[in-house]
């Protein structure tokens, strides 16, 4: 057995904290949302990314 298995065993729970993805957190979400509406109403910049590294070596 690992040592993890080991601890569960003997504690009778999980050694470690279970939490939700914060990826689908409102604050996140509202941004994503945001971002579409831009995209959609075409306020979006395209670069390459070479065009990318010259702005950061000017």
């Amino acid at each position: 057995m690992t040592q993890v298995s080991v601890n569960i065993q003997r504690e009778r729970r999980i050694s470690f904290g279970v939490s939700l993805d914060p990826f689908y957190s409102e604050r996140n979400m509202s941004a994503i949302d945001e971002a579409a509406r831009q995209i959609e109403q075409g306020r979006v910049v395209v670069k390459t990314l070479e065009e990318l590294e010259a702005m950061a070596n000017e």
